[in-house]
């Protein structure tokens, strides 16, 4: 009858039925986070240098909206040097522009691998 009286003061006995305990709990949230961290981690190459994918995905995004913005300004500008040597403003510089967004698409898609390369093309022919 003395446990009883100590259960009615508001005192726990126990742990909840269902509910680990908190040394039980730390370890499965550590065991999750490392899993994580292995999962999101990756080394690259010989520097054993640690990036997680999210900055290879970020890389590969500037390399190719680099790529393309690169050759429409080359495009462009080529464009508006020839207009201006040979007195033909616009039309030099918008099918020079048009080509240069032409040649950023194609070096998008090379880049990405979606294009097999000019040479490696070449050499499968019969």
């Amino acid at each position: 009858m003395a446990d009883k009286g100590k259960q009615d003061n508001g005192e726990k006995t126990g742990a909840e039925p269902g509910i680990a305990g908190p040394d039980k709990r730390f370890s499965e949230i550590s065991a999750r986070i490392a899993a994580e961290r292995r999962q999101a981690e990756t080394f690259q190459g010989e520097t054993g240098r640690r990036t997680s994918s999210l900055g290879k995905t970020w890389g590969s995004a500037f390399r190719l909206g680099s790529e393309f913005v690169a050759a429409v300004l080359v495009g462009g500008g080529l464009g508006y040097l020839i207009d201006r040597l040979l007195g033909t403003l616009p039309f030099g510089l918008i099918i020079l522009l048009l080509a240069g967004f032409a040649a950023g698409i194609l070096n998008m898609a090379r880049a990405a691998g979606r294009v097999p390369k000019a040479g490696d093309r070449m050499n499968d022919e019969p």
